[in-house]
């Protein structure tokens, strides 16, 4: 696998790293010759006693011709293995990138039909499998490893006869990739892919544009450096490492500085022509190369992913006017936490208003005078349901148990009709009472004869709703008509909608007292 290494803030702490290092051979090779170098000038000037001044001008002549055309095929040779070695990875995150989209989207096309939800279950089962098979024998063709054997998900429920046929090829890579398109136009054919052919044909697009570039990696790993350049070079080094004694003899009197220079030279050359060697192949198993395991394994948990419930899925989304200000944020835990807490508040809010009777269809919190209204529309509704029953049987819901005791239905009591006076549907301070509160008392606090007054104003606008939805008639004033025609259910219903009337009176009782205190 790739090394991943950190630079560190001065750059230097890796330096030293020899783990994917070149430095071990070169420093091998260039000991060596420094060795040579230093033995072989204390040898010429001890024993041989010869002139070092008259050949050093030819010397630094021939040399300095020497290195520039060593230097400049090795330095082309690396430029030429980086090329390679950036363009591999590249066309190989390529490939990924246009067959994991082509299965996205094959996913995202599909029917959501309740009725075809198995046969769309097992065509994406049976997609990713083969999506996975077809990386995996694109990794195999252009890897040269020693182990090519990675993961794929499971394809056990396969034709068996269909694996053992792509078994037998050399090339698995054309034959998949014929399965997924011949699987994608027999499902187009059934409906199970539903989006539009113009839409579709990106899919396919997308497939073989994936299988180009594979050919294109495959032009990597297959054509090597050429051989004519790359022999030139390992020559010209060898050359290089038997002459550099001789060259810094006839430069350098020194036998420690001439065995210095000839260190470095040797070690400058043959480092960068491992460099380069290295590079050269990127899908092998050396630690400079790319890690093509953990591509496939990648790969493989994108695909899992992609056949999660939840990935396949768009979130919902509460549209609230504070969005309005596209407000920016760090992507942090908080953000999931009150996105948590929001629809927490959300959800008591409704349970708080479906306890009370009070459900608000916008979810928006209701302010008094829309709860009043939403109470006089629940009681309507339950009325009617129940003065419906009880005209039907002819008696009250509550004796619905004495019907087999009693045959005969029994005639409804008469009911005080007279609709409760004006005054009741006002609240305290519509009335002109002062709601007390003492220096204790928190302002926002409401006392003991408020909270009655205000319990009799809802029981009485409850009595009034259901007298009205009983008598099924209205004024053309609004004003409810005298006809008796309530039935036996109002009582009941008044005194079963006492608890709803006490909650909307306790839910309201803050917004109520804010609108007296203003």
């Amino acid at each position: 696998a790739m090394i991943d290494y950190h630079i560190g803030k001065w750059g230097v702490k890796f330096s030293f790293q020899l783990r994917g290092s070149v430095f071990p051979k070169s420093i091998l090779v260039a000991g060596s010759n420094a060795i040579f170098t230093a033995g072989m000038h204390y040898a010429l000037t001890r024993f041989a006693d010869m002139d070092q001044s008259s050949n050093k001008s030819n010397a630094v002549h021939l040399w300095t011709a020497f290195n520039f055309v060593l230097g400049f095929l090795i330095i082309f040779r690396t430029q030429q293995a980086y090329s390679k070695f950036w363009e591999g990875g590249t066309l190989l995150q390529q490939v990924r990138g246009e067959w994991f989209n082509a299965t996205s989207s094959s996913v995202a096309f599909c029917s959501s039909d309740p009725e075809k939800r198995g046969e769309v279950e097992e065509f994406q089962h049976l997609l990713v499998r083969l999506m996975s098979m077809l990386y995996c024998a694109a990794l195999q063709q252009v890897a040269r490893m020693k182990d090519e054997q990675f993961d794929i998900i499971d394809n056990f429920g396969i034709d068996d006869d269909k694996l053992a046929y792509l078994e037998s090829k050399e090339d698995k890579c054309e034959v998949l990739l014929q399965w997924i398109q011949r699987l994608l136009c027999d499902n187009i054919k059934k409906d199970i892919l539903t989006a539009s052919p113009p839409i579709m044909s990106r899919i396919f697009h997308e497939l073989s544009r994936g299988i180009v570039n594979l050919q294109n990696a495959r032009k990597i790993a297959e054509f090597v450096f050429p051989f004519p350049y790359a022999q030139m070079i390992s020559v010209l080094l060898m050359v290089q490492w038997f002459c550099v004694p001789f060259i810094t003899f006839s430069i350098v009197e020194s036998w420690w500085l001439a065995s210095g220079m000839a260190f470095l030279s040797v070690l400058t050359f043959w480092s960068i022509n491992f460099i380069a060697m290295e590079l050269e192949m990127p899908y092998g198993d050396d630690l400079n190369d790319l890690p093509i395991a953990n591509m496939m394994k990648d790969f493989n948990c994108s695909l899992r992913t992609l056949m999660e419930q939840s990935c396949q899925l768009p979130p919902s989304f509460e549209f609230l006017p504070e969005h309005r200000e596209l407000t920016v944020r760090p992507w942090t835990a908080e953000i999931s936490g009150r996105n948590s807490l929001r629809q927490g508040r959300k959800l008591e809010r409704s349970s708080t208003k479906i306890g009370a009777g009070l459900t608000d269809q916008s979810g928006a919190s209701l302010t008094s005078h829309n709860r009043w209204q939403a109470a006089i529309r629940l009681s309507k509704v339950r009325v009617l349901s129940d003065s419906k029953q009880d005209v039907h049987a002819g008696l009250p819901c509550r004796d619905q148990a004495h019907l087999g005791q009693d045959s005969k239905p029994r005639s409804p009591p008469e009911l005080n009709t007279t609709p409760p006076p004006t005054s009741a549907w006002k609240s305290p301070r519509e009335r002109g009472e002062r709601v007390e509160r003492t220096a204790t008392q928190p302002r926002g606090a409401i006392t003991t004869a408020a909270k009655a007054s205000l319990r009799d104003s809802s029981a009485a606008r409850l009595r009034s709703a259901a007298c009205q939805a009983a008598s099924g008639a209205r004024s053309p004033r609004g004003r409810q008509n005298s006809s008796p025609t309530c039935v036996a259910a109002a009582p009941a219903l008044a005194d079963s909608h006492e608890l709803a009337s006490e909650a909307a009176v306790r839910a309201s009782s803050k917004s109520q007292l804010q609108v007296a205190n203003l």
